[in-house]
């Protein structure tokens, strides 16, 4: 038997944003890939951004758009990271 394929396309406006989708190796965005049909873990990082994980459900023939959101670490004043 032949397996049911489809893809994704991932984009993101933040810069620099990597991705793993099923534990498999980082790539930079944007990204098209192709994976079997199902469901699937599509883990976001980047550089001065809280990391994101979205499930991401496949649908046999359909190219299913993911956008990423990521939501920016927030600094700590520059007093109480002195410790004051």
């Amino acid at each position: 038997m032949i397996p049911r394929l489809t893809g994704v396309t991932i984009t993101s406006a933040v810069a620099g944003v990597k991705v793993t989708i099923d534990g498999g190796a980082p790539v930079s965005l944007p990204l098209v890939k192709e994976l079997p049909v199902g469901t699937h873990q599509v883990v976001a990082s980047a550089d001065g951004y809280a990391g994101r994980t979205v499930p991401v459900s496949t649908i046999e023939g359909a190219l299913v758009p993911v956008k990423i959101e990521l939501d920016p670490l927030l600094e700590r004043p520059a007093r109480l990271a002195a410790g004051q």
